[in-house]
């Protein structure tokens, strides 16, 4: 009697304690999850983030990478300003982290600190799934599929900002949970509003910080907000709310060294946000505006229907499993599946909108949020095994996890890719040491940048880029090269504008150019720069990896230039080494330029009779496997809405070989 007294005890202790644990906490169908045992949300995340960054600093990029990437390395090696929305606090971080590391080259220094923070991302979000009350085993699985996914390792090879950015998304998600648990928990009698100061603290710090380090994360906050309800949270008293925008206060404080690092004149000043109005265009993002379309047309459409068709490369088998991880949410409580399909639905939302290049970046936390809903669709399944068959699927789900592993290590391995500086010795050594270099396109320009900023390479060299030519830019252009004759912008206009650039490119080309020699790269639309002013007329001649401009009445020895050139391409072709099947698209444009310029050189060479060199140049276009690069430029450019003309290098090539 006794016995079966204390079973109904215990029983209604247990029933109690179902009711007072967040729906987060319980299991999927059916009887609640056991806790996972004290200190295992930590010792897992310490395996899942070691053996991670383990797997990124492997196949880390050793130099400078292409894109944005060069750009922000520079940032962190010189403590300067990055592109909008300026990166504050990844710049500090990751600037600590290069001066830490004070051998090999910083970018190196820079790329490693994207490895750290895609580790400490993994495991944050492998913590996270134990608090939501997944196996260890389901837990170790989400965070497989986003950690070994296409465009998570891509971005945690270089530098860039997007796993920094998960880093802090999955600190605010934990930060969540613990606010949600320092409210009044439903089945308790503590009074509304008390309690847990240093939770609330610690989100406002952390949401502010991740607010602030991309301003579309605001996207984002209608996900945790239903999270915060789903773990059982109510609404905040006066004092939690105080403590809450004291820390939001905290959050957004790094935005002060923007000020601070424009003040110090770095080579890298993007948007030099020293006033208030310049500050606030930088912070909020104001230049990338104009990507962000509210129109569901057919470039939109496009881009969801590559997100679906990319699901298996960023999740392997978790894009299955996360529509059996929504049903599994829903049995635990429709918050929570809501908050992670909210966050999966704005990911993809504001990617489709953004015309862009490169917007596989903007659905890593769409993919975030579907690697966790994987994760409780493993543990659903495991759950209906029963307590045996769940250690045994363990080991299953495991290796199911890891298959993209070797299916993707080669296509992810960085380690020996060098185009990005390659291209930027190879533009320094086209010109003089004085010249007036015009670049467009973000790697050349930002390859370029990182070796006079960081390595002291070319420094009388003049580097104009029309894409950044507004007026805080044009200052810092005065300001670092004061003994050039640099025009004025025009009363009442600013450049930056289509028609404003290229008036203003061509006034710098009339006035530096008849003080220094002057080139342009094969990315510069030579139409737009080359237009006759007044009795001025130009010509170019192609120089290595640049085209030298000619104005009116000079004169360029044509047989000096060709034998420049031969002597360059046997450098580059030989430093270039065997040209990859498959490159991503920064290499892939990078190669585009040397073929290019392997071709107009070959054509100089055929006019000054030296035949035998230009068939060895025509040989090497085809060695670039032009056309079909070319193709892939156009298919990714065709995304963002640029439609680029055909190229028919290879076949000019070959009519020229006589095949």
């Amino acid at each position: 009697m006794a016995s079966r007294r204390a079973e109904r005890r215990r029983a209604a202790r247990e029933a109690r304690r179902a009711v007072e644990r967040p729906p987060a906490e319980r299991g999927p169908a059916g009887p609640p999850a056991a806790p996972p045992p004290a200190g295992a949300g930590a010792l897992l995340g310490i395996l899942v983030g070691t053996a991670a960054f383990a797997l990124y600093a492997l196949t880390a990029c050793r130099t400078i990478f292409g894109g944005d990437s060069a750009e922000l390395a520079l940032a962190a090696a010189t403590f300067g300003v990055a592109h909008p929305p300026g990166y504050a606090l990844y710049t500090l971080a990751s600037g600590a982290w290069v001066q830490l590391l004070p051998w090999g080259d910083p970018a190196l220094g820079a790329n490693l600190a994207s490895a750290l923070y895609a580790a400490l991302a993994l495991g944050l979000l492998a913590g996270l799934l134990l608090r939501l009350g997944t196996s260890r085993a389901a837990a170790a699985f989400g965070a497989l599929a986003l950690g070994l996914g296409a465009t998570f390792w891509s971005q945690a090879t270089v530098a860039e900002v997007y796993t920094f950015d998960l880093l802090l998304l999955f600190l605010t998600l934990h930060a969540t949970l613990s606010a949600a648990r320092a409210t009044r928990p439903r089945g308790t009698r503590r009074p509304l509003g008390t309690g847990g100061t240093g939770r609330w603290l610690a989100l406002g710090a952390l949401a502010g910080s991740w607010l602030l380090h991309r301003p579309v994360n605001i996207a984002y906050l209608p996900a945790v907000g239903i999270l915060y309800h789903s773990a059982g949270g109510s609404p905040p008293g006066r004092r939690q709310a105080a403590t809450l925008a004291a820390g939001l206060v905290l959050g957004v404080a790094p935005v002060l060294y923007l000020p601070w690092a424009s003040s110090r004149d770095p080579l890298l000043d993007i948007g030099d946000p020293e006033s208030l109005a310049r500050l606030w265009v930088v912070v909020s993002g104001g230049p990338y505006r104009r990507h962000l379309s509210l129109e569901l047309d057919a470039l939109a459409w496009g881009r969801v229907r590559g997100y679906f068709a990319g699901l298996p490369r960023e999740l392997g088998l978790g894009c299955v499993l996360a529509a059996l991880g929504i049903v599994a949410a829903w049995c635990r409580g429709r918050a929570l599946a809501c908050a992670w399909i909210a966050m999966a639905v704005a990911g993809l939302v504001f990617a489709a909108l953004y015309n862009v290049l490169d917007v596989d970046v903007y659905f890593l936390p769409s993919f975030a949020a579907l690697a966790i809903l994987a994760a409780l669709g493993v543990d659903a399944l495991q759950s209906r095994a029963g307590p045996r068959g769940r250690g045994r699927l363990a080991p299953l789900w495991l290796a199911a996890g890891l298959v993209p592993l070797p299916l993707g290590f080669a296509a992810r391995d960085l380690s020996g890719e060098r185009f990005a500086r390659l291209l930027a010795e190879d533009l320094l050594s086209s010109i003089d040491d004085d010249a007036l270099l015009f670049l467009e396109g973000d790697t050349s320009i930002h390859a370029v940048w990182y070796l006079q900023g960081v390595e002291g390479a070319a420094p009388d060299v003049v580097v104009f880029s029309a894409g950044h030519a507004f007026p805080w830019y044009v200052e810092q252009l005065r300001e670092r090269h004061p003994d050039a004759d640099w025009p004025a912008l025009a009363s009442g206009r600013t450049a930056g504008a289509a028609d404003d650039t290229a008036a203003f490119a061509r006034e710098v080309l009339y006035r530096l150019g008849a003080e220094r020699p002057a080139y342009h790269s094969f990315t510069v639309r030579p139409q737009e720069l080359l237009a006759p002013r007044g009795d001025v007329r130009y010509a170019s001649i192609p120089q290595g990896l640049t085209q030298r401009i000619l104005r009116t009445g000079d004169e360029q020895s044509v047989s000096a230039t060709c034998d420049r050139n031969a002597a360059f391409f046997a450098r580059a072709l030989e430093r270039l080494g065997p040209i990859p099947e498959r490159v991503g698209m920064e290499a892939t444009s990078i190669l585009l330029q040397y073929a290019i310029a392997a071709a107009e050189s070959a054509k100089l060479l055929e006019r000054a009779g030296r035949d035998a060199e230009a068939r060895e140049l025509w040989h090497a276009v085809l060695r670039f496997d032009f056309d079909r690069r070319w193709e892939e430029v156009r298919r990714d450019a065709r995304r963002a809405g640029i439609e680029l003309p055909r190229q028919d290098l290879e076949r000019e090539a070959l009519q020229r070989l006589g095949k």
